[in-house]
């Protein structure tokens, strides 16, 4: 579900989607075109908000193929926000 909210003549954007797999693409996705929105619409604040929760459930640590792929995840995370 996307929606935009006006706050203080602000426009607020926000995206939630479930299940987890598809909220992983669209964090993945939205990352990608993060640095031109925020040159364009002179974004002052970025909130991201449960992307380590998301990791924490989805992979079961205990399994290394599990670690792996999330290592792989959030490395490709940080890379697009560096």
């Amino acid at each position: 579900m996307k929606s935009l909210a006006q706050v203080d003549n602000k426009s607020i954007f926000t995206e939630t989607a479930l299940p987890a797999n598809l909220l992983r693409n669209i964090i993945v996705c939205r990352l990608q075109r993060l640095e031109e929105e925020v040159i364009s619409k002179r974004v002052k604040l970025i909130i991201l908000d449960s992307v380590a929760s998301l990791v924490r459930k989805e992979f079961d640590s205990r399994v290394s193929r599990n670690l792996n792929e999330r290592t792989a995840l959030l490395s490709k995370e940080a890379a697009i926000l560096k």
